[in-house]
């Protein structure tokens, strides 16, 4: 394809490209996170909670829309092009969804270190994990997603670490152990 071939992404391919509906059912554990601080700590850090909302919500942008680039990139049937893939059958132009994705994952990973910075140092290495995990859960030669450790992987990093992170950013003066003991006594 010439570059005049390629579609513009407007708003409605734009939802469809990053499964707008499956970003809504996501937001569950980053709300039972902030419900659990809420309720075991006494207290939310709106500052972070927005931080982490918007930083949470730009790997899930950055998920959806590199899967896609992913699968064009690897796909060998001809008819899931045609019919499946947003990027084949609207025809989008696959650097520009990267770009605009690895946009997204920057966003986020920018924010990341600035919630760093307003709690502590743990929040970098469990945050690199689980972008570390997004990334490679449909990139490179084998992806996580292609191996048996890739559910075992993405799984408890989408819902115990989003649930972890959106509490741990809500009390960042408490010791580590102490995180999910109700009201932070220690027994």
């Amino acid at each position: 394809m010439t570059k005049k071939d390629y579609a513009k992404i407007t708003w409605p391919i734009f939802f469809q490209l990053i499964s707008l509906p499956q970003k809504l059912t996501g937001l569950m554990p980053l709300l039972f996170g902030f419900a659990y601080a809420q309720y075991a700590f006494g207290r939310i850090d709106w500052i972070n909670t927005l931080l982490y909302f918007v930083a949470q919500f730009c790997v899930a942008l950055f998920v959806s829309g590199f899967n896609h680039v992913q699968d064009f990139k690897k796909a060998k049937d001809s008819k899931y092009l045609e019919t499946t893939n947003i990027i084949s059958y609207r025809h989008l132009n696959p650097k520009h969804v990267i770009y605009l994705m690895f946009s997204f994952l920057l966003i986020a990973c920018s924010i990341g270190i600035i919630l760093v910075f307003r709690t502590n140092l743990i929040l970098l290495f469990i945050g690199g994990a689980a972008i570390f995990v997004a990334i490679f859960y449909t990139a490179g030669p084998i992806p996580l997603s292609r191996l048996p450790l890739g559910e075992m992987l993405s799984g408890p990093v989408e819902g115990f670490g989003t649930v972890f992170i959106a509490s741990f950013i809500n009390m960042p003066y408490l010791p580590i152990f102490c995180l999910f003991i109700p009201n932070g006594l220690l027994i």
